[in-house]
Parts: C-alpha cells; sequence; structure tokens
C-alpha cells in the first residue's frame, strides 16, 4: 500500500510539470503571435507613411508638368515638345492612381481605428485631387493650343504686316537670320579693297623709283582721284558702315603724308 501511494504521488507531480511546461508553451506562443502581429502592423504603418510622402513627390511634379503645358506657346524656348509634357503628365496621373490602389489595400490594416479613419480621409482627398488634375490637364492642353494659334497670327502678321512697326519686326527678324551672310560680305568687301591699295601703292612706288616724281600737284591730283574712286566703290556697298570708311579714308591721307615726308 506505501508503495503504491508513493508511485500516486509521483504520478500527480508529473502531470502537474506537464501541465506546467504547457502553460508556458502557449504563453510563449501568444507572445511570439503578439510580437508578429505588432511587427507587421509596424511595416503597414511604414508603407502607408511611404505613399504619403511618393504621393507629395509625384503630385508636386505632375503639378509643375501641367503647368508647362499651359505656358506652352507663349515663347518660342521650348525645353520639351509638347507632347513629352503630356506623356510626363499621364505618366504622374498613373503613379499617383496607383499610390491610391496602394493606400486602400493598406488602410485596413493599420493598429488603430483613428489611424483607418484618418487613412480613409486621404484616400478620399486624394480621389478630388487626382480629379482636379485630369481637369486642369484638360484645359492646360486648350490653352497650348490658344497659345500656339496666337503665336502663329503674330507670325503672319509680323510677315505680311505693311505697317512701320511690322517692318522694323521682319526687318530685324531678317537680320537675324542674315547676320552670318552678312559679316561674310563684309569681311570679303575690305579683304578685296585691301588687295587693291596694296596693287596700286606698289604699282605708284615703282613708278617713282623709276621715272622720278614729275610734278608734285599732279601726282596729288593722281593720287586723290585714286582715293576719290576707291571710296565711292566702298560707299557703294551697303555692307560697309560710315565709320569703316572714314577709317579707310584716313589710312589714305596717312599714306599720303608719308609718302611726301
Amino acid at each position: 500500500m506505501l508503495v503504491v501511494g508513493v508511485r500516486s504521488c509521483g504520478s500527480d507531480m508529473d502531470e502537474d510539470r506537464g501541465r506546467q511546461r504547457l502553460g508556458e508553451f502557449l504563453a510563449a506562443q501568444t507572445d511570439l503571435r503578439f510580437y508578429l502581429k505588432v511587427s507587421e502592423m509596424d511595416k503597414v504603418t511604414e508603407a502607408v507613411e511611404k505613399a504619403k510622402k511618393d504621393w507629395e513627390e509625384t503630385y508636386g511634379k505632375t503639378l509643375d508638368h501641367i503647368k508647362a503645358i499651359e505656358d506652352y506657346g507663349k515663347s518660342s524656348d521650348q525645353k520639351n515638345s509638347l507632347p513629352r509634357l503630356n506623356g510626363l503628365a499621364q505618366d504622374g496621373l498613373a503613379l499617383l492612381s496607383s499610390l491610391q490602389f496602394n493606400l486602400d489595400l493598406l488602410a485596413p490594416q493599420l493598429p488603430t481605428d483613428e489611424d483607418i479613419q484618418s487613412a480613409n480621409t486621404t484616400l478620399q482627398s486624394w480621389k478630388n485631387q487626382i480629379q482636379s488634375l485630369r481637369s486642369s490637364l484638360r484645359n492646360a492642353n486648350l490653352q497650348a493650343k490658344a497659345n500656339m494659334r496666337k503665336a502663329a497670327k503674330e507670325e503672319r502678321e509680323l510677315l505680311l504686316g505693311a505697317g512701320g512697326e511690322s517692318t522694323i519686326r521682319r526687318r530685324n527678324l531678317q537680320t537675324k537670320t542674315g547676320m552670318t551672310s552678312a559679316a561674310e560680305n563684309i569681311t570679303e568687301s575690305l579683304r578685296r579693297t585691301r588687295q587693291l591699295m596694296v596693287q596700286e601703292v606698289e604699282r605708284n612706288t615703282t613708278m617713282l623709283l623709276t621715272n622720278g616724281i614729275v610734278g608734285s600737284s599732279l601726282f596729288v591730283n593722281e593720287t586723290l582721284s585714286l582715293t576719290e574712286d576707291m571710296g565711292v566703290q566702298l560707299l557703294g556697298s551697303s555692307m560697309v558702315s560710315p565709320i569703316l570708311c572714314g577709317t579707310w579714308i584716313m589710312w589714305v591721307m596717312v599714306w599720303i603724308t608719308l609718302v611726301y615726308s
């Protein structure tokens, strides 16, 4: 009887230890599930915050593209074409829609009801902003077309107008396109004139050395006649300014002074 009593007491102790270990195991499982749940909630919260940050950045860029479309055609200096600006704006709208969809999936997984309600409010705001951007994009394209029509009309008036202002603007436009050609013509004209003068100086120097100076007044008259003829050639060229002509005449006078000094 005593042996049986001892065995019964030992069995009860083993059962108690088993129950204790089972309780510890279940508690550990509960703690693990809680930890995993908290970790998942933290990841959801981080994903929501990242979506909000990406939204702000993408929204600002898309708004800039729409503004660029609205101003398109107001100036001749355009960094991007109208189709490219529209493509960039459409890409921005598509990304905003994707962010809205992601937030819609994440909102129910947030840890508190307050967070869920805040996410739903943000979702509604995003939806309204996307609709506003689409409307602004349509209006911006209409404005861009109006700008291009206005610019084309002003260009036609500039080319066909007969008024004083139109004539001046047309001449300025023609001057810009012909600047390179004008500079080349001036350079070539001056080069030919210099060559002519050098040849004439060499010819007159040879005559002086060979025959001597016969009648200073006759030589002066011949030189002045030559100066006048070459001056007429220069003045006849519309590409040489009066300042250049005056400089050339002064150079001839200096040459005459050196010859008779």
